[in-house]
């Protein structure tokens, strides 16, 4: 692990703005969706009143684990933004065999009410609307949020029978890495499978109202995110499309 270093250096970098405020940066690059060759589309977007760095200087921070290197994602929900939008968003992923997601999350601070959530992580299906637009299916989602005082991970996903919520039975503490894991499989038997640290908090088989593709990854908090006051980080983080055969 490595070692704390200074609080004032720490704070006077979450102080920097990072020029995304209401703004998006994009980028393309060619890649796989599945088998099938696909251009993908890398924006960030940013609410007025939050931050997102996806090159943060870690090395302040305790208890970050060797294996992270020096920089990491950080996600930083103010006290009264306008939205909790601070994501990246990989779309045009034109994906229909399902895709894996893996990687670590360090809650930095909180101070969210009771009740507030900040999502983490999300899958989103091919649409033609823009991959923030409420229009757009919602595959599952992977949320922290506050339940009766205590940080819990969630993953939440739509069924016949309504949303269903999943939560992770363990505390999330501050300044501690969890690794999450999302399995969301299109092809062989459909399935969403979510594990924290290794442990099942879900796998079940799709039904009719699974969304039947993915367009989009969101890695951050959305627009929709009730949280503020949260500061959290992302490292290690591995998507990977499941190939058409299955495994």
């Amino acid at each position: 692990m490595k070692k704390f270093v200074s609080v004032p250096a720490f704070l006077a970098a979450l102080a920097v703005t990072y020029n995304f405020s209401y703004a998006q940066g994009s980028g393309l690059l060619t890649s796989r969706g599945g088998d099938e060759i696909t251009t993908i589309t890398t924006t960030l977007a940013v609410a007025t009143g939050n931050n997102l760095n996806l090159s943060f200087d870690n090395t302040e921070l305790p208890n970050i684990p060797d294996a992270w290197g020096p920089t990491s994602a950080i996600v930083i929900i103010g006290k009264a933004p306008l939205a909790g939008t601070a994501l990246r968003g990989r779309s045009r992923l034109d994906n229909r065999t399902g895709y894996i997601t893996r990687l670590d999350l360090y809650v930095v601070s909180s101070a969210m009410a009771d009740g507030a959530f900040v999502s983490v992580a999300a899958g989103k299906g091919i649409s033609p609307f823009d991959f923030q637009d409420d229009r757009t299916p919602i595959a599952y989602y992977v949320r922290l949020k506050n339940i009766s005082g205590e940080l819990r991970l969630m993953i939440s996903y739509p069924t016949n029978s309504g949303q269903v919520d999943r939560i992770w039975p363990g505390v999330v503490s501050l300044q501690t890495a969890y690794e999450i894991y999302i399995e969301y499989a299109l092809v062989g038997t459909p399935h969403t499978i979510c594990k924290i640290n290794g442990e099942t908090i879900a796998a079940v088989m799709h039904d009719a109202s699974a969304v039947q593709s993915i367009g989009t990854l969101i890695l951050g908090s959305s627009g929709a995110s009730t949280g503020r006051n949260v500061i959290y980080l992302l490292d290690r983080i591995f998507e990977a499309p499941i190939p058409s055969g299955g495994f």
